[in-house]
């Protein structure tokens, strides 16, 4: 008979083997219990707290695998075990637990189970450092990276935080490469990836990190995790950095789903990165058209399962896809078939995610009503599985239905509660987005001050946890209150500020946005003042017209840049143009003007944009008559005019109309 010592250490090796497999968790069970009665039996402690540690993450999978919304059974032995060793005062002992108490923790739907994670697996470290194991201190502070990243996943992302997990996840790196470990690598450069993009740094910065990971697990072979990785890439590249790498990205995530799913059915491989790849299709050249014909062939695979949660993964994406295609009745009817399933299995996490899509969707149709009322109904289900981050994300959208149906009011009403659950639920930057929205609610309502006060307190808040992008967004917010109240200097400054952190952001996108809106604000600024000398108002609007056509140009610049994927390239250009185009005007510079109005046209023409060619046109028939062809401009404004009628775009008629009416003979006093 084999020896028992050498027994449980086989066993042991054979579960900490197939733990690292996403299909082998029942293998790892079983093997892991027994190690660690037969090392219990022996009177080794070290080796039973590494089997215990084993059958927790084992315990865990299993209750992933029947979509349980938390593993109770894991939950309660972690802890009967470390408070045995704890009892027992075995230092080394207690911290292995803590780390299986870490994973569980981890994973739990409250913050603060997850900031507990993080301490636990920080506390590890420092025993596995104080008694000299670097393996083990290893396994601690890749737990540590681990939580870290959980915790930004559940807050939206804290740079201040990410900065922590960034620095856990490269001392993990290091570590894995000094033990031999390319399975540890791999995984602490994706959560370095993660972190990275947590912490506002360029994407093609934070990208290598990822590559690496996907590299590393290929090599493994290791293709879950390399799916992972992939689809994780694609789907930063798609908010962060659109571009052709995410469409790349996504469908070399699909091709191994695919594969994954036929080897390990019932997972939802294919379901997850179809989501992506739809996403991903957006950005490219013929977006919309691709994303839908996309997400319609994969559907149908989804729908012909018999695995009820591929079906209702299957009919939400085709939600998705069909309100991408303004198909929002048949949209909102996937939407219903996929919650009936869900509501069966009942899956509480996916039903309040349906519940949002169907709020969306009704706000898409214009019934703000019935949307507001599906975002009750997600918070009722959160209400149920007390997750307050969901109630809180649906009491901030039910604060900006009110605010689009211009119900300030109740918009501030809602508002108030959504911060109240955002601090329950310790996310600052949730509660600084709504103080934001809260501040859109007070200008409605004419209330400048609060809407500035607002403003100020939510970048108060982001700079306490130190998110440049939200803080670039409360500028802008300000700029806005500014140019309520007609103060276009300090909206210049609140603008070129937020344009000032997208460029050291890498946000090109972002950036040009911001240029357009300082190139506007200086538009605004150039306007004649009354009870001024006319010499000085001559100065006044020169340098406001030339700081417009400098932030023009910069604008254009970025745009033509841009990925030609990427569908709002185009009309960043046509934007900009006009804004040319304007600007020369005023400037009395009509070739200039007129060349800047007539590419916007021709680019509006080709993107068969009428109502941007119907815009161009109007202002073609300022330039002219800034520049004193009152008859050219008359022609134009008629042109722009009828086009208008015609498109029944009733502000472009208005706009037109007036440019008409100066054109006409100015009777005498």
């Amino acid at each position: 008979a084999q020896d028992p010592a050498q027994r449980a250490e086989d066993l042991l090796r054979r579960a900490q083997a197939a733990i690292r497999n996403v299909d082998s968790y029942l293998e790892a069970l079983e093997a892991s219990q027994e190690a660690a009665r037969l090392f219990r039996e022996q009177g080794n402690s070290r080796r039973d707290a590494t089997a215990t540690g084993v059958v927790v993450e084992a315990l865990f999978r299993k209750a992933n695998e029947s979509h349980a919304e938390f593993s109770v059974e894991a939950k309660q032995l972690a802890e009967q075990e470390l408070a045995r060793f704890q009892e027992a005062g075995d230092r080394w002992c207690e911290a292995t637990l803590k780390c299986a108490l870490a994973m569980v923790d981890l994973e739990a739907m409250d913050i603060a189970s997850r900031q507990r994670a993080a301490e636990l697996a920080k506390d590890a470290k420092a025993t596995f450092i104080d008694l000299g194991d670097k393996a083990a201190e290893a396994e601690a502070t890749v737990m540590a990276a681990k939580a870290l990243i959980k915790i930004c996943d559940r807050s939206g992302g804290s740079p201040k935080l990410a900065r922590e997990a960034a620095k856990f996840a490269r001392e993990g790196a290091c570590m894995g490469q000094e033990l031999g470990d390319q399975h540890m690598e791999a995984i602490c450069l994706y959560l370095l990836f993660c972190a990275k993009i947590y912490g506002e740094v360029p994407y093609k910065e934070a990208i290598k990190y990822g590559k690496e990971s996907v590299n590393l697990f290929r090599g493994l072979g290791v293709p879950w995790w390399e799916f992972t990785v992939l689809r994780a890439m694609a789907e930063r590249a798609v908010n962060k950095a659109p571009s052709r790498d995410c469409i790349r990205f996504a469908e070399e995530s699909y091709a191994i789903a695919q594969r994954l799913e036929a080897e390990q059915p019932k997972r939802g491989w294919v379901a997850c990165a179809l989501a992506t790849l739809v996403s991903a299709q957006l950005v490219g050249e013929d977006g919309q058209e691709t994303a839908v014909e996309v997400a319609k062939e994969g559907v149908e695979l989804l729908k012909a399962s018999s695995e009820p949660l591929s079906q209702a993964q299957g009919w939400g994406i085709l939600a998705g896809a069909l309100l991408i295609n303004d198909e929002k009745d048949k949209a909102l009817e996937a939407a219903e078939e996929a919650l009936k399933i869900y509501n069966k299995m009942g899956n509480k996490t996916n039903q309040i995610r349906l519940h949002m899509e169907i709020a969306r969707i009704y706000s898409a149709m214009g019934n703000h009503a019935l949307s507001i009322d599906a975002n009750y109904d997600a918070i009722a289900v959160a209400e149920e599985i007390g997750d307050v981050r969901m109630h809180a994300r649906n009491l901030s959208e039910i604060v900006r239905r009110h605010i689009e149906e211009q119900e300030a009011d109740q918009a501030l009403e809602a508002g108030a509660k959504a911060i109240a659950q955002y601090r329950d639920c310790q996310d600052p930057e949730g509660e600084g987005v709504v103080l934001l929205n809260m501040g859109s609610a007070h200008m409605a309502k004419a209330q400048y001050e609060e809407a500035m006060s607002s403003c100020q307190e939510a970048q108060e808040i982001f700079r306490s946890v130190e998110s440049q992008e939200r803080i670039a967004q409360s500028f802008h917010f300000m700029a806005e209150v500014y140019q309520k109240t007609r103060a276009y200097e300090q909206a210049v400054q609140m603008t070129s500020a937020s344009r000032e952190i997208y460029r050291k952001l890498g946000r090109r996108v972002d950036e040009a946005g911001m240029l357009w809106h300082i190139a506007s604000a200086n538009l605004q600024l150039a306007e004649p003042r009354p009870n001024v000398s006319q010499k000085d108002d001559a100065r006044r609007q020169r340098r406001a017209l030339m700081a417009a056509l400098r932030a023009c140009k910069d604008g254009r610049a970025i745009a033509k840049e841009l990925p030609k994927e990427l569908d709002s390239k185009r009309t960043y250009v046509i934007d900009f143009d006009l804004l040319l185009a304007q600007s020369y005007g005023l400037l009395g510079k009509y070739k200039e003007g007129m060349k800047a109005s007539k590419e916007a046209i021709q680019l509006s023409v080709e993107m068969m944009d009428r109502s941007s060619e119907c815009f161009g046109i109007a202002i073609s028939a300022q330039v002219s008559l800034h520049c004193g062809k009152e008859d050219e401009a008359k022609a134009l404004a008629k042109q722009s005019y009828d086009l208008a009628d015609k498109l029944q775009d009733q502000p472009l008629m208005q706009f037109a109309a007036a440019l008409l009416q100066r054109t006409e003979p100015q009777a005498d006093a």
